[in-house]
């Protein structure tokens, strides 16, 4: 079963702010004496009541700064939004337990024998390197490089790997030390010379991993939070894989579209991507069928309550039909796929919900020039669930937490005139970290394309093991730059602001 971590040299578009802070001891929401400001404090409504949260029905601003170098504009549609009491709810990690891990591990293995991962044999890392040499696939875009580095490390993953896999060997259930993937670091190798930090192995038995059945086309993985390493409780199980949803497709056909090529490689991506979306648009199977076997799921599971956030179309390849693309650049997947071996799917994310607001994680960082900013100390407890025509074919828990307390019942939002302030504010800090010489006119243009209201996690007061769940504003921004008002280099970034009181929120 294919399992190592995938580094990739692209970031697929995301950037982030420079000068990530860490959160303050106290800020304009935290008090000393009682961690929350009373004057962020509202009177909780009467059950069943709702309140109107403050937005413009169509929200359209444009600003220029920069000598007009910079605009930064919204044009949304933002309606009406009603919620019922907005909590501060302080949140900390769940420990799995050997019960659980028993109880997961048996739902999802259903009977069959489970095995110890095997190392990836030469073969794996041999095909990639082929690949580049033969510049077949993405290997054969005119505009990457000549992979030099990339090669010298998979050279040295296929002197490390062994020839043959492995005996069988069967799988305790139980969390355990991770053991070293020597080929499989040193494949990925060149990316720690670009600055991509090597993961290191933790010294602690909180980790489990097992493929599923003789034919290994399942598999498991599983973590236990542990403070000394300062992770969280996670549970995956997964067939086949699913990637690619529609908005990823679009993405690269947009990449595409820039390259300037007489090769033919354009236009053959071009095509390829219009078959996987084809193939992505098969009506099977309604979205709500679907929807009940990701909820039944998590009710035999025991997943505490929790919405749905997110239903998105998707692409699932069953194992036996699937590439081996760990180690491949970004995109590759499209090339030795077959799109006419490709299912239809909805993958469902669900969060924990607060008056009628869902949770998300915060998306980019704080600039360093905001005065207040808050980071995020563990991930946002998200359950994700793929479902083909056929069933469920693979479910994520992630960021296991328990309730601690409630903070405060319900609280006040700032006026959206206030949000919008301070998403400016990070929005043209972003800009000044790029570092633009005078004499450069290069224009650059940031529009947001999203803005929605949700929960997100805060460094909890005084206790920097836990979270703080509040209610924020989270933007999703495009920036386009370009010479003489020409705006073609296209890229997309987060900026979440806290609903309290401003401040940017870092993941």
């Amino acid at each position: 079963m294919k399992t190592a971590k995938i580094v990739t040299m692209f970031t697929a578009g995301i950037l982030l702010f420079s000068g990530c802070q860490a959160t303050p001891d106290q800020s304009s929401v935290a008090s000393k004496a009682e961690g929350l400001s009373e004057e962020l404090m509202a009177e909780p409504l009467e059950p069943g009541e709702l309140q109107e949260v403050d937005l413009p029905g169509h929200w359209s601003v444009s600003e220029k700064k920069s000598n007009d170098r910079v605009t930064i504009l919204a044009d949304l549609e933002m309606g009406k939004l009603e919620t019922e009491n907005l909590p501060v709810v302080e949140m900390k990690n769940h420990s799995m337990t050997q019960k659980e891990l028993e109880r997961f591990t048996a739902y999802f293995a259903n009977g069959e024998e489970l095995y110890v991962p095997q190392a990836d044999t030469k073969e794996v890392f041999q095909n990639v390197k082929d690949r580049i040499d033969q510049k077949e696939g993405v290997y054969a875009n005119p505009v990457l490089g000549s992979f030099l580095e990339k090669k010298s490390s998979l050279e040295e993953a296929v002197r490390l790997a062994p020839e043959k896999p492995g005996r069988d060997e069967t799988a305790e259930v139980k969390f355990q030390k991770k053991t070293a993937d020597a080929a499989g670091e040193a494949a990925n190798s060149w990316a720690y010379k670009l600055g991509v930090e090597k993961e290191q192995i933790p010294d602690a038995e909180a980790f489990f991993a097992a493929d599923v059945g003789k034919g290994r086309l399942s598999h498991i993985e599983a973590e236990c939070y542990d403070p000394k390493i300062a992770n969280c409780s996670r549970f995956t199980w997964i067939t086949g894989t699913d990637r690619y949803d529609l908005e990823e497709i679009q993405r690269y056909a947009a990449m595409n579209e820039f390259i300037t090529d007489t090769s033919g490689y354009q236009e053959q991506f071009r095509d390829l991507l219009g078959q996987y979306q084809d193939a992505l648009e098969q009506e099977t199977f309604s979205a709500e069928e679907g929807q009940k076997q990701a909820e039944q799921v998590m009710k035999d599971l025991g997943v505490p309550e929790m919405e749905l956030l997110s239903a998105d179309r998707t692409l699932w390849f069953p194992e036996e039909e699937m590439p081996d693309v760990r180690y491949a650049e970004p995109g590759d997947f499209f090339w030795q796929a077959k799109p006419e071996e490709a299912r239809a799917a909805y993958r469902y994310v669900f969060t924990r919900a607060y008056g009628g607001i869902s949770a998300e994680r915060a998306g980019g960082s704080a600039a360093e020039e905001a005065a207040d900013s808050y980071t995020s100390p563990f991930p946002v407890e998200t359950v994700s669930i793929t479902v083909t025509e056929e069933g469920v074919k693979a479910f994520s828990w992630t960021g296991m937490c328990e309730e601690e307390a409630v903070i405060a019942e319900h609280v006040k939002l700032l006026p959206f005139d206030s949000i919008q302030e301070r998403l400016f504010e990070q929005i043209y800090y972003y800009y000044l970290g790029k570092g633009q010489p005078e004499e450069d006119k290069t224009n650059f243009r940031f529009q947001v394309t999203s803005a929605k209201l949700r929960y997100t996690y805060v460094t909890a007061f005084d206790k920097p093991e836990n979270a703080w769940l509040v209610p924020a504003w989270n933007f999703e921004v495009m920036e386009g730059s370009g010479l003489d008002g020409d705006i073609r280099d296209f890229a997309g970034f987060q900026v979440t602001i806290n609903g309290m009181d401003g401040g940017a929120i870092a993941e």
